[in-house]
């Protein structure tokens, strides 16, 4: 969104013209229907794929490297091109449908139209103006200055190394079932949950130094054109979970995924909190369900908030 401010991208710009370089391995072709898909697709995770396993699949990520003619495992670039050849799962701009690759896909974006990597770019552009230092990329098997270790579920299985030639077991969150390297622009960033407080107070203009303007903001909380959002309260836009309420926006995120469960929610008054966890339940949205009456229970206590769990309905 920062770069829609500058007057460097538009909404409608069709990513595969800014990356016309980016072409799938071998004789593939992929599905000529991407072609079409623009910058606000990604935003808003209508580009037309619905699968989160693109990126960290095992499978996928062999086929990547069969195709590509590269030992396994592949570099990221080469399952880009093998992700950029599967075909859509509905036509884009039609429905809402998350996915990882869709947020890989502007991450390649940022890196080209701002001449900087996607890291750096963020780091010297959003955060540091944001007083924000320490966040930054994670890596799968080499932890960061005081990140913490990430314990599996008591159930949890290992799975097949990504980083192994020979069919060796890892824990899920050390290799076994994703890389978080491929993941960066997704799912990749390390924080404090202090940082991602002053991450989201930036976003909602509340703080000096913001590099967001208002106008920009209200591209970023819109709601999408799409079928599947009219009528209702919740919806999700440009990476955040919105709801549009009579007291004004209240915006949020969740995330998780093996040794780690994350949440932040922004409400209309100014409040906002954030939790992270370095392990996840079996049940994670069970886990999260039971969280946030915990946690909605003990604000609305406080400040005589309702205490109706507003970021559940979603399709």
């Amino acid at each position: 969104c920062k770069l829609i401010q500058e007057g460097k991208l538009k909404l409608d710009d069709r990513v595969f013209q800014i990356l016309n370089d980016l072409q799938p391995c071998g004789a593939a072709k992929g599905d000529q229907r991407r072609e079409k898909i623009t910058v606000q697709n990604l935003l808003q995770c209508s580009a037309g794929w619905y699968r989160r396993d693109l990126l960290c699949d095992e499978q996928e990520l062999r086929e990547a490297a069969a195709e590509c003619g590269v030992s396994f495992p592949p570099e990221f670039s080469q399952v880009m091109k093998h992700a950029v050849a599967s075909p859509l799962d509905f036509d884009p701009g039609s429905r809402y449908g998350y996915s990882d690759f869709d947020y890989a896909l502007l991450g390649e974006v940022i890196a080209h139209v701002s001449g900087k990597s996607y890291e750096r770019y963020v780091r010297e552009d959003i955060l540091k103006p944001m007083g924000i230092n320490q966040m930054r990329l994670g890596r799968t098997l080499k932890t960061a200055e005081r990140e913490v270790h990430y314990y599996p579920s008591p159930s949890e299985p290992k799975g097949y190394s990504l980083f192994s030639q020979k069919g060796e077991l890892a824990p899920l969150a050390y290799g076994g079932d994703f890389v978080l390297e491929f993941l960066s622009a997704a799912a990749g960033w390390i924080s404090s949950t202090i940082d991602e407080l002053r991450f989201v107070s930036s976003v909602a203009a509340e703080r000096p130094g913001v590099p967001l303007e208002r106008k920009t903001t209200q591209i970023m909380f819109a709601r999408p054109r799409l079928t599947g959002w009219q009528g209702k309260q919740g919806y999700f836009s440009c990476g955040w979970e919105v709801y549009d309420s009579p007291s004004g926006i209240m915006f949020s995120r969740i995330g998780g995924m093996p040794g780690t469960v994350s949440f932040i929610v922004h409400k209309f008054d100014g409040t906002s909190w954030a939790v992270a966890f370095n392990s996840r339940s079996d049940n994670q949205a069970l886990m999260m369900s039971e969280f946030r009456k915990i946690v909605w229970t003990n604000i609305a206590a406080q400040q005589h908030w309702p205490t109706t769990d507003l970021f559940s309905r979603y399709p």
